[in-house]
């Protein structure tokens, strides 16, 4: 389901054939939204039944007025989730980092990559039940072990843009898929 801005399609480009830009709202502080469910508690994907995502995308602009953040979250119009595992730039950043968010309380990686308009690949894996691998265009894996949701938390595969002041803000996203022990879904 999608909450708030808008959808479209793009023309393809090199590299990047199927590209689907996620255009936020132009009002502060309003999430838009993008899951199969917008809340982990009617999602039937319990934290131990997930394995990776792979998210391939760019941003249209940069800057520090706005947060976008995908990965696997208890509710996709919270900001932020309570429960999330997944890659996240909050306003006044200049860098994408590693997030494990269990209850409020949250663990963050060193700066992943520095934001830019380039499309990259993410890629987050279940290592085991505690420890989860995060990747930037197949470099070193970073791995948090710490506030990961516990293994009964309901989740659901998200993605959010959330402008801070009155901007619209775009994602485009070429690629992306979430596999689990119940799922394999793509978009």
């Amino acid at each position: 389901s999608f909450t708030n801005g808008s959808v479209a399609t793009l023309a393809p480009v090199t590299g990047n054939p199927g590209i689907l830009s996620r255009v936020s709202s132009a009002t502060a502080n309003q999430v838009a939204s993008m899951a199969p469910q917008t809340s982990g508690a009617t999602t039937t994907m319990k934290m131990a039944e997930w394995s990776q995502m792979i998210f391939r995308g760019a941003l249209a602009t940069t800057g520090a007025d706005f947060i976008v953040r995908w990965g696997f979250g208890d509710n996709a119009t919270s900001n932020p989730p309570a429960n999330f595992v997944g890659i996240e730039r909050v306003a006044a950043d200049a860098s994408f980092f590693a997030v494990c968010r269990s209850g409020g309380v949250q663990t963050r990686s060193a700066a992943l990559v520095a934001q830019d308009t380039a499309y990259r690949t993410f890629s987050i894996r279940q290592i085991s039940a505690t420890p989860i691998g995060f990747q930037v265009d197949r470099g070193v894996e970073v791995v948090v072990s710490t506030n990961v949701p516990a293994a009964t938390i309901n989740l659901t595969p998200m993605h959010t843009i959330i402008p801070t002041t009155a901007a619209a803000r775009t994602h485009n996203i070429d690629f992306w898929s979430a596999r689990g022990t119940y799922l394999s879904a793509r978009w």
